[in-house]
């Protein structure tokens, strides 16, 4: 009998999103300071991107949560990867 993991919380999947996301943002103001040279842009970009990126990754993870087990190793063996062995 093949042992299905228990599905992460709303609560995490948010946590994850949003610590994520900050990391990511000072990689985006970065990046923009340096292409633009402006702290200003920099800032409008990294701000905005923030709040978008968030509700982006929230959902994503909660649509990998409704994804089967069989379907992710479905679309690994296209890839020529194994199935996970069942315990």
């Amino acid at each position: 009998m093949k042992l299905t993991p228990p599905r992460e919380p709303r609560l995490r999947s948010a946590i994850k999103g949003i610590t994520w996301r900050m990391i990511g943002t000072i990689d985006t103001l970065i990046l923009s300071w340096l292409f633009t040279g402006s702290l200003s842009i920099a800032a409008a970009i990294g701000g905005t991107e923030i709040f978008t990126k968030i509700i982006l990754f929230y959902g994503h993870e909660r649509i990998w949560q409704r994804i089967p087990d069989d379907a992710v190793n479905w679309f690994g063996r296209l890839f020529g990867q194994k199935p996970d062995k069942e315990s």
